[in-house]
C-alpha cells in the first residue's frame, strides 16, 4: 500500500500542474485547438495550399480575402478569435480553380464584417461548425452535402445560411438577417433551427426535404416557414 500511494503522488502532481497550465493558458485568452493536439498556426490570412489542420493564434482585420483554402483535407479551427473585414471580399473562402475540394472543415470562431462571411461552395461535403458569422452581406454559404451545425448568423445584410442540395443544416440560429434566414435546397436535412426576426422568409426549404423541430417567427417577410414542392418530411416545427 506505501509503494502504490509514493507512486500515485508524483502522477498526481503532474495531473494538477497540467490542469493548471491549460488554465492559465485560457486565462490568457490563447486558442484551444479543439481536434488535432498539433495544428499549424497561423498570425495572419493567407491562402492555406496543403493539407493538414490549422489554428488561428489571434484576431485579424483584413481588406478583401482573408482565408483562401486551396487543398483538399484541410481542417480550419479560429480558436474563438474573430476575423474582421472591410465590407469586401470572403472571411473564409475556397479556390475555384480545378475540381471541387473536400474534406475541408471550419469550426469555432467569428467572421463579421465580409461581403462574404464563410463561402465554400467549390467545396463538396464541407463541414462548418459552430461560426457565428455577423454582419457580413451574406453569412454562411456552402454547396451539396455539406453540413452546417452549432453556428449562428446574426444581421447579415442578406441571407443568414445558405446550403445546396442535400445538405444538413441543424442546431443553427439565424437572426436580423436583411432578407432570409436560413435556405436549403432539396435532399436536405434541416432540423433544430431557430430562426427569427430575419427580413424576407425565416426558413426556406425545396422538397423533398426533413424539416424537422425547427422553430420559426417574425420574419418579415411572405412566412416564417415555407416549404417549395412537395414530399417534404414535415414535423414538429413551430413556425406561427
Amino acid at each position: 500500500m506505501k509503494r502504490t500511494r509514493s507512486r500515485a503522488a508524483p502522477v498526481l502532481v503532474g495531473v494538477i500542474a497540467s490542469v493548471v497550465a491549460l488554465q492559465a493558458e485560457r486565462a490568457l485568452g490563447q486558442p484551444t485547438p479543439r481536434g488535432d493536439p498539433h495544428p499549424i498556426p497561423l498570425s495572419e490570412c493567407t491562402t492555406i495550399d496543403e493539407p493538414g489542420s490549422y489554428v488561428l493564434t489571434q484576431n485579424l482585420t483584413v481588406a478583401g480575402d482573408c482565408f483562401v483554402v486551396a487543398a483538399d483535407f484541410v481542417t480550419l479551427d479560429l480558436g474563438g478569435w474573430v476575423i474582421t473585414g472591410n465590407g469586401t471580399g470572403a472571411g473564409i473562402t475556397d479556390s475555384d480553380e480545378g475540381p471541387p475540394l473536400q474534406g475541408i472543415a471550419v469550426r469555432y470562431g467569428t467572421v463579421t464584417g465580409f461581403a462574404l462571411g464563410v463561402s465554400l461552395v467549390h467545396t463538396i461535403a464541407a463541414v462548418v461548425a459552430e461560426v457565428r458569422a455577423f454582419g457580413n452581406g451574406n453569412g454562411i454559404q456552402v454547396t451539396d452535402g455539406s453540413t452546417v451545425s452549432g453556428s449562428t448568423a446574426v444581421s447579415n445584410t442578406q441571407i443568414g445560411i445558405f446550403a445546396e442540395c442535400a445538405c444538413t443544416i441543424s442546431g443553427n440560429t439565424a437572426m436580423d438577417n436583411g432578407t432570409d434566414g436560413i435556405i436549403a435546397d432539396g435532399g436536405s436535412t434541416v432540423s433544430g433551427n431557430t430562426a427569427s426576426g430575419n427580413g424576407g422568409i425565416g426558413i426556406l426549404v425545396d422538397c423533398p426535404s426533413n424539416v424537422i423541430g425547427n422553430t420559426a417567427t417574425n420574419s418579415s417577410g411572405s412566412a416564417n416557414l415555407s416549404l417549395l414542392g412537395t414530399d417534404c418530411n414535415d414535423s414538429d416545427n413551430v413556425a406561427p
